[in-house]
């Protein structure tokens, strides 16, 4: 009989006899682990975009160029939240500019130099400074691409025709211009942005610029105005070669007749050279557009929805090819 205040504990119940797994069971279910992850990596998207494409390209190595100024944020905003965000999510950076600050942006405000007025009449200026900002902030990018508030960009066409050049010589890739501001002669245009290389965006020097646009004849009209004009030209003067290649569209796609369907089938746009600007050099004879210029935020917001879209239709919801191939036979 037990002392009062001590307690015994029952027994404990002996323990069940312990059942060994087989071993077949457990390597059959590796096996079929390891053939179901092997089949889901094989398996492709439905959103087979060339965005994907793109960034095993290293799109990290091309540096947007964004100009806005303050009354224009708006409109900037949703160039960010458009082709701006598909460009950062390919690996891509923008980094804006601007005359003054924005929570949404975060532009980097770079005004004309000593106090100038930093409007379109002293762009030139405000320019120089921006560029002397990019070089010093940013070296080392392989590509720079200057583009302003207005300019929607299809990145994965601007990382494809980046691959076709090397980033070590000295070029800038845009539309070549022939209707000269005299006395300056051809320049690349600036309204639908240029593909600037590495090395032509190392060699340049702003204090150089500035006094040969101050000293340069004859140009009083537009000494500080047209940008791209002299700033072109003063590439030119440290070596480097413009060239001209279709895809920066100096216009809207509806200025230049490219239809909604032909942005949704993604057809080649066919840009004639009796507007002003030099005959392309050796290449595609037709190229998917790279940068349209005069965008309002409203059509800005509908062709990035058109344009991507057709990503949808092509990871296999339903083949666009035949349609396609009628649409895009009267593309311009």
């Amino acid at each position: 009989m037990p002392r009062r205040g001590v307690v015994v504990e029952p027994p404990p119940e002996p323990a069940a006899p312990r059942q060994r797994r087989k071993p077949g069971i457990a390597i059959l279910g590796c096996l079929a682990l390891l053939v179901m992850s092997v089949l889901l990596a094989s398996m492709p998207s439905r959103r087979r975009t060339s965005l994907r494409a793109a960034r095993s390209r290293g799109d990290g190595r091309i540096l947007y160029v964004a100009i806005t100024h303050a009354k224009n944020h708006a409109l900037a905003r949703v160039a960010d939240r458009t082709w701006g965000r598909r460009a950062r999510a390919a690996g891509a950076p923008v980094v804006w500019y601007s005359t003054a600050p924005d929570a949404v942006l975060r532009p980097r405000v770079v005004l004309a130099a000593d106090g100038a007025d930093s409007s379109y009449e002293n762009l030139t200026l405000r320019m120089l400074r921006v560029w002397e900002d990019v070089m010093t902030e940013f070296p080392g990018f392989d590509w720079y691409v200057r583009v302003w508030d207005d300019n929607y960009v299809v990145h994965e066409n601007v990382a494809a025709m980046a691959a076709l050049f090397n980033a070590s010589e000295p070029v800038e890739i845009g539309r070549v211009h022939i209707n000269a501001v005299e006395p300056l002669g051809p320049f690349v245009d600036g309204g639908g942005g240029s593909l600037l290389s590495g090395e032509a965006a190392a060699r340049f020097n702003a204090t150089r610029c500035e006094a040969f646009a101050r000293s340069f004849p004859g140009a009083d009209g537009c000494r500080f105005s047209c940008e791209d004009a002299w700033i072109s030209k003063c590439r030119e003067r440290e070596g480097v070669r413009a060239i001209s290649r279709r895809g920066f569209m100096h216009g809207s796609p509806a200025e230049l007749g490219y239809t909604d369907r032909q942005a949704w089938c993604h057809c080649p746009f066919r840009e004639t050279t009796g507007d002003g600007v030099l005959p392309h050099e050796s290449g595609p004879a037709a190229l998917q557009p790279l940068v349209m210029h005069y965008m309002t935020a409203g059509t800005m917001a509908s062709l990035d929805r058109v344009w991507y879209s057709h990503a949808v239709a092509a990871g296999g919801e339903r083949d666009p090819g035949w349609f396609c191939g009628w649409v895009c036979q009267d593309a311009p």
